[in-house]
């Protein structure tokens, strides 16, 4: 845009694992403008970067927030995946500083120091710390719920700033082919942007490819019937078209292919150019945009949403895997193994809570297994359960009972896998295994089909 003032831009948002730069789209002013658009993707979409571990190209990056829907603790989750409580939001601070004592759970010593620093620059007030509780670890059994939001005219918008921004670069002489100037007025001067008319939810066009255990997403430029339109796929799996406008002159199909946690000394080895064949066609059915819409919230199974929820599931399965494969490797001995694996056990929960959500068919060793592992969190989620256990536990001299209640305890389930797994890693000598999700899945079935011949009569027992 013009001025001879010319200020770096990012052709790919740099929040989102962009590198690539040009000095010669936007000057300083417009790009100052202009910045709110990657402000507002980013506070909408920008969380999905952190889940995926994808970090810009300078700068820290930001941790998201999660809820505990059970409880109301709200949790931080930074880009490596690591979970802890969020100090600040989880406190009153109108009652702590009352001076009365006030109960502070956090993650880390370190958190009491941040919220020490916080109080004094905040209050100007110094707490003190009156005693220490022993620190605990416990397993996340309760799912964290993060809310992911795409669309609303801001939202689109932004794709909008985009797709200009990528032409400029890639086909700068298109900018002097289209009607640039009402764009700009939709960017810079809030003018009508109609949404019904320019925008269309649509599925991954056939022309583009797709790798499902691949992050990356993909930014297409197709002319059809004199138009051109603009094809953008957030992680290949939630797909806008955008009528960019008219166009008389020759236009070349292209596409750019961005993989935002591709990190080389070259920029453009994370956002690649491909041609794109002349007579690709373009679906856009912006009279179709809403009902479309709806189809996705109703848990279509190929709708974006449970697309991405699929992608998200593979990506968080191999960063684990990976995660247990470089923990395996740094144990020595038979004790090192088993202390490993009880400092493992959310793997173990989240294992059990996804095989719990298979649905075998029937008449076969899986389907019991799927079964009693329902059976086990249906337990674990009820109080009156949870006070048995304890009350039970508590008697001592009855040590068959005892027994028998560990059946329906998740905890002493969990603890039990984690005693099998160290077995079989110490036994087999099998610290490079390539596969561990699915030995923890395998030793979780193996102890759910043993446990569950002996459950029967404890279970009516308690029923």
């Amino acid at each position: 845009m013009d001025s001879t003032q010319r200020s770096k831009e990012h052709i790919f948002p740099s929040s989102f694992g962009g590198q690539l730069e040009n000095s010669k789209i936007y000057c300083e002013t417009h790009n100052s403008a202009l910045g709110k658009y990657v402000e507002f993707l980013d506070s909408q979409i920008g969380a999905l970067n952190n889940i995926f571990g994808i970090r810009p190209d300078r700068g820290d990056s930001k941790s998201i927030k999660l809820e505990d829907p059970i409880t109301g603790d709200i949790f931080l989750r930074n880009v490596d995946g690591e979970i802890a409580l969020s100090i600040l939001d989880n406190i009153n601070e109108k009652e702590l500083l009352t001076g009365k004592p006030y109960e502070i759970i956090t993650s880390s010593h370190q958190d009491i120091t941040y919220l020490k620093k916080h109080l004094n620059k905040k209050h100007s007030v110094d707490i003190k710390i009156l005693e220490k509780g022993e620190p605990t670890k416990e397993v996340f059994k309760n799912q964290l719920r993060l809310e992911i939001t795409f669309g609303g005219l801001d939202f689109f918008k932004s794709i909008l700033y985009l797709s200009i921004t990528f032409i400029a670069h890639y086909s700068r002489e298109t900018i002097e082919y289209i009607d640039i100037k009402s764009i700009k007025k939709i960017l810079l001067n809030n003018d009508e942007f109609d949404i019904d008319n320019m925008v269309s939810l649509e599925k991954l066009p056939p022309f583009l490819k797709d790798d499902e255990n691949s992050i990356m997403h993909s930014f297409a430029f197709i002319k059809n019937n004199g138009f051109i339109y603009s094809i953008f796929s957030y992680f290949n799996t939630v797909t806008y078209v955008i009528k960019i406008g008219e166009c008389k002159n020759d236009f070349n199909n292209f596409v750019i292919y961005i993989y935002p946690l591709v990190r080389t000394k070259n920029p453009n080895d994370s956002m690649v150019k491909e041609s794109l064949p002349e007579d690709a066609l373009v679906n856009f059915s912006p009279s179709l945009h809403k009902e479309n819409i709806k189809k996705n919230l109703q848990g279509d199974a190929n709708s974006p949403i449970k697309l991405l929820e699929k992608k998200l599931s593979i990506f968080e399965n191999n960063r684990q895997n990976k995660m247990l494969i470089d923990g395996l490797k740094k144990q020595k001995t038979s004790e090192d193994m088993k202390l490993f694996w009880l400092n493992n056990k959310q793997h173990i929960f989240n294992s059990i809570k996804f095989l719990s959500k298979e649905e075998p068919g029937s008449n076969n060793p899986i389907e019991i297994a799927v079964k009693y592992l329902k059976i086990l969190l249906e337990i674990n989620g009820k109080s009156h359960f949870n006070n048995i256990i304890s009350s039970i536990s508590n008697q001592r001299e009855n040590l068959n009972f005892q027994n028998q209640l560990r059946l329906i305890d998740l905890d002493y389930f969990m603890s039990d896998v984690c005693e099998n797994l160290s077995d079989y890693y110490t036994a087999n000598i099998v610290n490079d295994d390539e596969v561990v999700f699915d030995t923890i899945c395998k030793e979780i079935l193996k102890q759910a089909i043993a446990n569950f011949k002996k459950l029967n009569e404890l279970f009516k027992f308690l029923y």
